[in-house]
């Protein structure tokens, strides 16, 4: 489907980072609006800069959209290449829906790492909050909630912040099944756009099992992995 036009909302840190390139790569957009929390000029034709203020009465975004993805819960880079990029919490999630339903809008995306542990008791299918039952209740024809293991690694916080949750990311190595492994941002990205790319209409719920089964990644057994 040449031609399409993308929204990416809250591409920050390694994931976002990731994403962004990945959609300007992909053949079938042709134009990839960025939401940015100040003035940004985009040395690419195909990368669109759109200054965007949730917190606005007046926010809007630019008609006709196709498809938009949507990244929450992930951490700035600590080096601040992305400070110029709209951060997005769960909360604001439902207004950035309701943007894009009024820019025609017609397929989202919400990218929700979570933490490995958390993958356990996440549900493999369906909603887990009112954030994502609201989401189903915007009307998109396609509706895709993207949950990959989050890796956990700091990029921000003290020294004694980054340390524990660190030690708490190789804990977590050793105690979730290799499915619900954390997989490389680029990765990740890929899956986001094949999922969108390949979904039809209706709610699709994919966790880290079904992101690896997507990209036909296969599990190696721990004892070959650590020769």
């Amino acid at each position: 489907m040449p031609g399409r036009i993308a929204l990416a909302v809250g591409v920050v840190g390694r994931l976002g980072e990731a994403l962004l390139e990945a959609l300007i790569g992909a053949r079938r957009y042709s134009v990839v609006h960025v939401a940015t929390r100040s003035p940004l000029e985009s040395t690419l034709a195909k990368l669109q800069p759109l200054l965007l203020t949730l917190q606005s009465s007046s926010a809007s975004v630019p008609s006709p959209i196709d498809d938009v993805y949507c990244c929450i819960g992930l951490r700035p880079g600590f080096y601040g290449r992305d400070r110029a990029y709209v951060t997005v919490t769960g909360a604001e999630v439902p207004a950035i829906a309701r943007l894009a339903r009024a820019a025609a809008a017609k397929r989202f995306a919400l990218i929700a790492p979570l933490p490995a542990l958390d993958q356990l008791s996440a549900p493999g299918h369906g909603v887990r909050d009112a954030m994502e039952l609201e989401l189903v209740r915007a009307g998109f024809e396609t509706l895709v909630l993207l949950r990959p293991a989050d890796s956990g690694r700091p990029s921000s916080g003290n020294p004694f912040e980054r340390i524990a949750r660190g030690l708490g990311g190789v804990l977590a190595s050793y105690l979730i099944p290799q499915s619900m492994q954390p997989l490389r941002p680029e990765l990740v990205a890929r899956a986001a756009i094949e999922a969108m790319g390949g979904a039809g209409a209706g709610t699709h719920v994919m966790n880290a099992p079904a992101i690896r089964q997507l990209l036909k990644i296969e599990e190696t057994p721990r004892w070959l992995r650590r020769r």
